[in-house]
């Protein structure tokens, strides 16, 4: 086995959306947005996960160009540029996989219907392979990424002993308003909306794969009763998720 393999950054986002359920404490609770990888992919086949993946040239530069335009909206104050670099890549990679679009027109107006059509073309050659999108759509829209939505929940960092590694940063969101999930065909299959209780339920049945990371982030979010208190806390900086690194023998294996 080969020892030492690099290790690429990579990012994923939480998506969640406030619903009412009887089974919840005042009958609020939130869903989670999971998607379905395809059976031939190279990392995580046919496993449930979070939308993301692995930070690019592009992201950085982005980073570097929105820092000022960032500094009095991020909670903590002036970004930190590898934290704002992940950030923006976890909100390239949604729009790519799933088609939401976490970013504002400008003084953190919402996304019109009509620029959210518009949007589809940009993510077609996204899709295609099409290189620089993404920066091109948000010079052309006007739009801002709305990293101050995304609010830092955890880190995973792949052990050593593994082929492919990555350090990963996950975030939580709202699903802006107005927007649905539309996985590519491609990377993901299929998605689902569920709440954390469902997910471990249908995990336990060995119906719904997925990787230790993601299996214990939803452990960690099913401890909260609503969107808000989950915001709420991570607002404030306290992180639910541990993960200890030389403790996660089992880090990319399918439970």
């Amino acid at each position: 086995m080969k020892f030492g393999a690099s290790v690429r950054k990579a990012a994923s986002v939480i998506l969640i959306r406030p619903v009412f359920s009887k089974q919840a404490t005042a009958g609020r609770s939130f869903e989670i947005l999971l998607g379905l990888r395809n059976k031939k992919s190279k990392f995580a086949p046919g496993a449930y996960v979070f939308p993301g993946g692995a930070l690019e040239q592009d992201d950085a530069n982005l980073a570097l160009f929105y820092k000022d335009k960032q500094r009095h909206s991020e909670p903590r104050g002036e970004p930190d540029i590898a934290e704002l670099a992940a950030k923006i890549a976890a909100i390239r990679e949604c729009f790519e996989e799933m088609g939401i679009i976490l970013a504002s027109e400008g003084d953190g107006i919402e996304i019109s219907a009509s620029t959210r059509e518009r949007l589809l073309s940009y993510r077609r050659r996204a899709l295609a392979g099409e290189a620089d999108v993404f920066p091109e759509l948000l010079k052309k829209e006007g739009l801002v990424p709305a990293s101050p939505s995304l609010h830092f929940f955890a880190r995973w960092v792949t052990p050593p002993f593994f082929p492919t590694r990555y350090d990963a940063l996950f975030f939580v969101a709202l699903l802006p308003e107005g927007q649905e999930a539309h996985h590519d065909g491609n990377e993901f299959v299929a998605h689902k909306w569920l709440l954390p209780a469902a997910i471990l339920v249908e995990h336990s049945q060995g119906d719904f794969p997925l990787l230790h990371p993601t299996l214990m982030s939803i452990r960690a979010l099913a401890t909260y009763h609503s969107a808000e208190e989950l915001i709420g806390k991570l607002k404030m900086g306290i992180i639910p998720v541990w993960s200890p690194q030389e403790r996660l023998p089992d880090f990319l294996r399918k439970k």
